[in-house]
């Protein structure tokens, strides 16, 4: 395979990444888990003031991250920080483990918003199809909700 027919291929890899990487089944219970875990109620909402504030300071560096070493290499950061989190909180207990983990999927969040956009845009303009920018963007966004519907799907049964 060649060079315009991997750049061409990004598009559809980036839908997929972003179908896998929303599928988290375990959100339709998460606070459950977290008080199972030996989290309170107050806890759980400092968590996601942990995640906005995480995400505040690692926005802008990880934009300048991706226009440094790349942006395949910044979402792949993205998606190891996003794979080390999912493993810490298999093993997590209390605020302080949970906490951890919701930086490192801040930090991975960061990483890949916005960057996903850019390396779509960059893959389009190589193969000469920004004129396809809008549309499959709204595609790549729509990776978001395919699989929120299908993890309700085997949810229910």
């Amino acid at each position: 395979m060649g060079y315009k027919e991997a750049v061409a291929r990004n598009p559809r890899l980036l839908f997929w990444g972003k179908v896998f990487m929303e599928a988290k089944g375990l959100a339709i219970i998460e606070v459950l888990f977290f008080m199972h875990r030996g989290l309170t109620i107050d806890e759980v909402y400092y968590l996601s003031i942990a995640w906005s504030i995480a995400t505040l300071i690692t926005e802008v560096p990880s934009g300048y991250l991706a226009d440094r070493i790349g942006r395949k290499r910044t979402i792949m950061i993205g998606m190891v920080l996003y794979l080390t989190a999912c493993i810490i909180r298999i093993y997590a207990f209390g605020f302080f483990h949970f906490a951890v983990v919701f930086v490192l999927f801040s930090i991975g969040f960061s990483c890949m918003s916005g960057t996903e956009e850019a390396l779509l845009f960059d893959s389009l303009k190589e193969v000469n199809k920004v004129h396809e920018m809008q549309k499959l963007n709204a595609r790549l966004r729509s990776g978001k909700f395919v699989a929120r519907i299908c993890i309700a799907i085997v949810a229910i049964f």
